[in-house]
């Protein structure tokens, strides 16, 4: 195996990690009725979506598509914008934790952010081959 398979199966499972906590993470959010949208019945089209996203995904940067990756690169860059936008001007205070508690969504979004910007700098290292 090349450097450069090498990169993007790493980018591949970059993307799944950041797939499956990511829709894990809005799944979550709609059950506890933090985007109420969600729930509606046509709305969970949406996770379904995503559960093919994050199939797809992963198996083309598996398979090298060079420029597959850098557009994906540029999609969650957007993302990633779009989540700390989020994490400095937070619509609601807190979100409720599983078993109890519950955690700012400034900090919930953050790690998101971070989560977002480690996987895309991934699939940039495979993309352009840093």
């Amino acid at each position: 195996m090349t450097s450069r398979e090498l990169k993007f199966h790493h980018a591949a499972w970059a993307y799944a990690i950041y797939g499956v906590s990511y829709l894990g993470g809005a799944v979550y959010l709609a059950a506890v009725g933090v985007t109420p949208r969600a729930l509606a019945s046509r709305d969970w089209v949406w996770f379904g979506l995503g559960g093919i996203i994050l199939i797809l995904f992963p198996w083309l940067l598996w398979r090298g598509y060079t420029w597959f990756a850098r557009v994906l690169v540029f999609l969650m860059a957007y993302r990633a914008w779009e989540v700390l936008k989020i994490a400095l001007a937070p619509g609601i205070k807190d979100v409720a934790l599983p078993g109890g508690g519950s955690i700012p969504m400034a900090y919930g979004a953050l790690a998101f952010f971070l989560l977002t910007v480690g996987a895309a700098a991934m699939v940039a290292r495979a993309a352009w081959d840093l």
